[in-house]
């Protein structure tokens, strides 16, 4: 059986491109840095996965929304990602068994840190269609302009290229139609 890699709609590029400062934001946060070299702190990462939590547990629910609303070559894209992101929630529960979290804690809604009550609320608005909806057309609208654009120069960049290349051999022609001439 082989796996064949399709791109993804010009959408899903466009909400990628939308998406890389705050994914980049993300990336760049202490402990997920110290979890990339290994370094997790005992104790911490066990307030940090249950604190997080609410995040990978109504991600689902946030792509659902965003199903429901997508044009119909967005849908088996949302499927695909809704099942995925099913399996998080499980997985980011074994990982705190691994890092002996009581199971009590993800059981058991706790208060939400600000940080992450913010992050979810902005996520929540934003599936529901309010201004950080806008906000990632706008981005998205944005990106796929600068993709265009960059498009459109590397486009008339290689026929200048060629229109060169053929003055260059037009010359060279009559370079030696002159030689031979004389």
């Amino acid at each position: 059986m082989s796996v064949q890699v399709t791109p993804h709609p010009a959408w899903v590029a466009d909400l990628d491109a939308a998406l890389d400062p705050s994914r980049e934001a993300i990336l760049d946060t202490r402990v997920i840095v110290h979890a990339s070299e290994n370094e997790l702190v005992d104790g911490r990462i066990q307030n940090f996965l249950v604190a997080f939590y609410p995040i990978i547990r109504d991600f689902p629910q946030w792509l659902q929304v965003l199903l429901d609303r997508s044009p119909d070559d967005g849908k088996a894209f949302f499927r695909d990602n809704i099942r995925v992101e099913k399996r998080h929630d499980a997985m980011w529960r074994a990982m705190g068994d691994g890092f002996n979290v009581p199971k009590e804690r993800f059981q058991v809604p706790e208060p939400m840190i600000p940080a992450v009550k913010e992050f979810h609320a902005y996520l929540t608005e934003m599936c529901r269609g309010g201004r950080g909806a806008e906000d990632l057309r706008e981005g998205a609208a944005r990106a796929r302009q600068e993709r265009e654009d960059r498009t459109a120069r590397a486009v008339v960049a290689r026929g200048a290229r060629q229109v060169r290349r053929r003055a260059s051999h037009s010359c060279a022609g009559d370079h030696q139609g002159l030689r031979e001439a004389r």
